[in-house]
């Protein structure tokens, strides 16, 4: 996945340059900063495929399963610690750096750019929040598709679309959001055969032209599919950041269709293509369901891949940014083109206020300002999906061997995009963000190589080059992005505060030290005051298990499953195992105590004592 045959020593040097300082940058933060219940999904269920336990059949899994069985394999051999999943994550990240890395390339066709390239790409990715969550290896193995799908598009041969299919098969497993890069390359085959234009022999035009048809079809098929699917939070917003970029791509390729000659070839072509991704789906995915055949598990699995996530998605969702929270980006365009139009000396002027005001805003930065910032950003993966259809709908003379890159890419992205919906929490930018970061560098030298600055498009678009606002304006935001997760943005290692590794044996992560001793004093008292093996934490709490060494009574990570109707069974639960030890997290993200538990634990365990969020209760001893 390095540098293609012919590259010479200095591509070669940059390209390790550009992918070592991305890992270096990486490397000094993975094993920093947390969200505690995040975490705790991913060890405590890791844990229970350790002890035998099966995902859906035996808990209530967060994800489709294969997450599961790789940490607990990694626990196996690394320790049971939170530190073990990040480590495998560390080594998927060396690989798909390199494979940032050669699209790139492939787009900018420039060693030092496409480095340039993949630095942004990390700096807009896993750093901003470096937990070993599944839409990580969404992210990776779409990456890694992708790839799969630009060889194809350079040797024609079936068997790098059936590695694409199999990438895609691999991440279902992990998410179900991986569906989004199979539909992505699909689309993208049937577009190939779309962009082919007229045969060179002769064929005359069938009155019925099939392959138009079936084009028009699947992409109106698509569209209403997206459309579903937001139907629920169906606003301008939904329709600008999910729909649109689809739609476009959509447009370009049934206005492509209509110049097909051969339209019996076309559709060969696609459907061999179809076929070819779907056998790799296939092969990837069946010797995990045949496992769960084997276990008498298909219906839990099925259970817990597509119902349980409806009632999830109730309780866990956050809306897209009003379209007024992303244009701010705007903003920038508007300090780029005004400094264009200034003699030298205000260019270097304007530039130099731009980096001042800049580093003042990100050094003093608050979170609420990260993420005010971070949204600002956002609109830019729709937009740059929606010009690229522009630009591939009426291709000029740059170069050609970009555009099935370019295509391959806005496809992935443009539907891996709806892993932001429905909860577009900050973070799940970050999931698409770096394979933004590619078409948008592909946009930009598009339209550099379609209108030079004698042209007056070029003109408008000439503060893109590099003079002093432009740098200063970059200068900010890699200011923002290398600043921001260290100085309290989002989630990643905050050194604005002293960081201390997690007191627990089964720790490893470096957190703030009001978290550290938190939770050491908890972990202490539940492990002195237990004298079982079962305690109850609730709600939302399974990094408590874990962390204190202790196994869930229950089927659940997350509450919210059931709510008031499940009272009954916790109490006759806490009866049968004889616990008493139960822990409140004050603290939770989604669920909440009903009432009428909270009345029998007020009366059943009467002792209380606090540690930050949570409330130790525990049981009178008799004679007490």
């Amino acid at each position: 996945m390095m540098p293609p045959r012919g590259s010479n020593e200095s591509t070669v040097l940059w390209a390790l340059t550009g992918c070592g300082i991305a890992f270096i940058y990486y490397f000094q933060m993975f094993n920093g900063g947390w969200i505690p219940h995040d975490e705790g999904t991913i060890a405590q269920s890791a844990w229970r495929v350790l002890q035998g336990e099966i995902p859906h059949r035996d808990f209530d899994a967060m994800y489709t399963g294969l997450l599961e069985y790789m940490h607990a394999g990694a626990m196996r051999i690394m320790g049971v610690t939170l530190l073990t999943p990040r480590l495998v994550m560390l080594g998927a990240i060396a690989v798909w750096i390199t494979t940032i890395w050669s699209l790139a390339f492939r787009i900018v066709r420039s060693a030092a750019a496409a480095s340039g390239l993949t630095v942004l790409a990390m700096l807009l990715g896993p750093p901003n929040y470096p937990a070993a969550m599944p839409s990580w290896y969404n992210l990776f193995l779409a990456t890694w598709g992708l790839w799969a799908l630009v060889k194809w598009s350079e040797k024609r041969h079936w068997g790098w679309l059936f590695m694409a299919g199999a990438c895609g098969g691999l991440s279902i497993l992990y998410k179900i959001a991986g569906l989004y890069f199979v539909a992505g390359a699909l689309f993208f085959v049937l577009h190939m055969a779309a962009s082919a234009g007229p045969s060179k022999e002769h064929h005359p035009r069938a009155p019925a032209r099939p392959f138009l048809l079936f084009a028009s079809s699947a992409v109106a098929a698509l569209l209403l599919l997206e459309l579903l699917l937001i139907s629920v939070n169906l606003n301008l917003e939904t329709i600008v950041n999910f729909a649109l970029p689809a739609a476009c791509l959509g447009g370009a390729l049934v206005w492509q269709a209509r110049s097909v000659d051969d339209n019996w070839s076309a559709l060969r072509e696609t459907v061999r293509g179809w076929m070819a991704i779907m056998a790799g789906v296939a092969v990837a995915t069946a010797p995990f369901l045949l496992w769960y055949a084997s276990a008498g598990a298909l219906d839990d699995l099925f259970r817990g891949v597509f119902i349980l996530p409806q009632l999830r998605l109730e309780f866990a969702n956050w809306q897209v940014p009003s379209i007024p929270a992303t244009v701010s980006i705007l903003g920038a365009v508007a300090v780029l083109l005004i400094g264009n139009r200034l003699p030298r000396v205000g260019q270097w002027g304007l530039g130099l206020a731009v980096v001042v005001i800049g580093s003042t805003v990100v050094w003093g930065m608050r979170p609420e300002t990260y993420i005010r910032i971070m949204r600002s950003l956002q609109l830019l993966v729709p937009l740059s999906v929606c010009l690229s259809a522009g630009l591939i709908a009426s291709p000029g003379e740059e170069s050609s061997a970009r555009r099935p890159v370019m295509l391959a890419i806005c496809w992935t992205v443009a539907l891996h995009h709806l892993i932001r919906y429905p909860y577009d929490a900050w973070v799940y930018f970050y999931y698409v963000a770096p394979l933004g970061v590619l078409v948008a560098g592909g946009v930009a030298l598009a339209i550099h190589e379609r209108w030079p600055s004698t042209h007056a498009v070029g003109r408008v678009v000439g503060g893109l080059r590099l003079r002093p606002v432009v740098m200063g304006v970059c200068l900010f935001y890699a200011g923002f992005l290398v600043i921001g997760p260290n100085r309290g943005g989002v989630h990643g290692p905050r050194p604005v505060f002293e960081m201390r590794p997690l007191m627990s044996e089964r720790g490893g992560l470096n957190v703030p030290i009001h978290e550290a001793l938190e939770y050491g004093r908890m972990v202490e008292l539940v492990q002195e005051l237990s004298d079982s093996e079962y305690i109850y934490a609730t709600p939302d709490a399974p990094d408590v298990y874990f962390l204190t060494e202790k196994e869930n009574p229950t089927r659940r990570l997350f509450e919210f499953f059931d709510g008031d109707a499940n009272v009954p069974e916790v109490i006759e639960m806490l009866r049968e195992r004889e616990i008493n030890v139960v822990v409140v997290n004050r603290a939770a993200g989604f669920s909440s105590i009903p009432g009428g538990l909270w009345d029998y634990l007020a009366i059943e365990y009467p002792l209380l004592q606090e540690v930050g969020r949570y409330y130790i209760l525990t049981k009178a001893t008799e004679g007490a």
